[in-house]
């Protein structure tokens, strides 16, 4: 018999966006794709379900205390339950660990069933699963957004322990096919998201036309390439603007000294990354092609970049044109001087067309995943977990 869905609980590392806001704006460069793809998987839930968020909050060592609530928060919806870290690592993960299972009992008697999500890039919670695998009121649920060998931060026997750690669960939530074989090796029911996106409010017109990229800004991710390829533009009726933070941006800004339309514009809220989407002229993904890191991992930019109804240039990704198709430039190849090929074609075309043309992706976006269309799909799916 299905259970009848009224609870939901996230064991992650996710924070509330407005802490998480705060700590970026205090120089703690945390991971904003995991983050924000978390927060929109939450709150897709939350029309349907009690959506709450146990969350592992970084150590002392790698942001400071005063940024974590000392109260829990009820933001879009989702109550995040915070942990104060502790200067001790060993009593922090205990605290979880036991703060946890009180939590998760509290919970089953209140709602009788509850579902529990677990966040597969830490560790932290695996002892919660192992205290409580046996409970028959509780499914568990695999989350799972990459490929631990293919992290920087992570070495290979801890990626090794991550994976093994995490292939024990009731079903699985996976971004792409590749991730699900990779963890679900027992067969279990699996679903795959490959991106969630919410409707961009319209904002006024910016004074000046821009090209817009937002991310991590390392060499691999391309953004050199963009920088280069508009210098090759050389249009000084058009801006590019980049956002987010990493080791490019002093090349950025080394840049931006003879080329001043090129400006860098720091971290930016996802409030504020949201209208500079829909106000651009045109958004780039200038990510490198890599056939086999393409199978773990999608840019999560690209579905909000289609949700805004911007025409976008994208460096190709099979599974994402599969959805979107010749709704976006695709340059089949990487580097500068693709990028540049492409953008200058897009500027000298027909932007009317470019528009209607993002404009059907945008169709697609929100039709298959927008929040409200992923907690439906979710929530039929949950239904039929036994």
């Amino acid at each position: 018999m299905a259970k009848k869905l009224t609870a939901i609980l996230f064991l992650s590392t996710v924070l509330a966006q407005s802490t998480f806001d705060d700590c970026n704006e205090a120089g703690y460069h945390l991971n904003p794709s995991h983050n924000h793809y978390y927060l929109q998987l939450m709150r897709s839930l939350t029309s349907s379900c009690t959506v709450f968020n146990y969350i592992f909050t970084p150590t002392i060592k790698s942001i400071h205390h005063a940024l974590i609530p000392s109260d829990d928060q009820k933001e879009d919806h989702i109550h995040h339950l915070y942990l104060k870290p502790h200067r001790i690592y060993l009593i922090h993960i205990l605290q979880y660990f036991f703060n946890g299972c009180r939590l998760i009992k509290k919970l089953i008697k209140q709602y009788k069933t509850i579902t529990i999500y677990m966040d597969t890039n830490t560790l932290s919670n695996h002892l919660i699963y192992r205290a409580l695998r046996f409970h028959r009121s509780i499914t568990w649920i695999g989350v799972v957004t990459d490929n631990p060998y293919l992290l920087s931060d992570q070495n290979q026997s801890r990626s090794t322990k991550l994976i093994k750690s995490h292939q024990i669960y009731d079903a699985y939530l996976c971004l792409t096919p590749s991730l699900n074989q990779l963890f679900n090796k027992h067969h279990q029911p699996k679903i795959i998201i490959p991106g969630i996106c919410e409707p961009k409010k319209s904002f006024g017109r910016h004074p000046r036309k821009y090209i817009f990229f937002a991310g991590a800004l390392y060499k691999r991710y391309g953004v050199r390439d963009l920088v280069d390829a508009f210098v090759l533009l050389n249009n000084p009726h058009i801006d590019l603007i980049i956002a987010g933070y990493g080791p490019e941006v002093a090349y950025i800004e080394q840049i931006h000294q003879s080329y001043p339309h090129i400006k860098f514009i720091g971290l930016l809220s996802q409030k504020q990354v949201d209208e500079y989407l829909v106000n651009a002229h045109i958004l780039v993904n200038p990510r490198p092609i890599d056939h086999i890191f393409d199978q773990y991992a999608i840019p999560s930019k690209l579905f909000d970049y289609f949700s805004s109804g911007t025409p976008v240039l994208s460096t190709y990704h099979g599974q994402v044109e599969k959805i979107f198709k010749n709704t976006c430039t695709w340059t089949e190849h990487s580097g500068t001087q693709a990028l540049y090929i492409h953008l200058k074609q897009m500027l000298e075309s027909d932007y009317t067309l470019l528009e209607q043309t993002a404009h059907q992706a945008k169709l697609i976006a929100i039709k298959k995943f927008s929040t409200e269309a992923v907690g439906q799909v979710l929530v039929d799916w949950m239904s039929k977990l036994s």
